[in-house]
């Protein structure tokens, strides 16, 4: 499984990160430095943001979520997860020897 959210800064996206990492609850999580633009309580926002790509199984996903909940800034985290319809058996493995 992938999963996205977003950071307001890059100290976010690094402590997210890594305690994610640290806890067991993704095995890869990429940082990606982005512009955004939304909408947020009828305005339109644009703002820098640090995108993080995590690596993660199905099995993860509600503890993921709740860590994110409990830890992330923003008053709306995004957290999308996309369903993978392929993944090396190698990959696979490595996957989930490390969570």
């Amino acid at each position: 499984m992938i999963a996205y959210t977003t950071t307001k800064s890059k100290k976010e996206a690094k402590f997210l990160s890594e305690a994610m990492l640290n806890k067991k609850l993704a095995a890869c999580v990429q940082r990606l430095k982005i512009k955004s633009s939304y909408i947020w309580k009828k305005k339109l926002c644009k703002e820098k943001e640090y995108l993080l790509i995590i690596k993660t199984s199905k099995e993860k996903l509600k503890e993921l979520e709740n860590f994110l909940d409990k830890n992330h800034s923003y008053e709306v985290s995004e957290f999308v997860v996309l369903k993978t319809d392929f993944i090396s058996k190698a990959y696979a493995k490595w996957l989930k020897e490390n969570l």
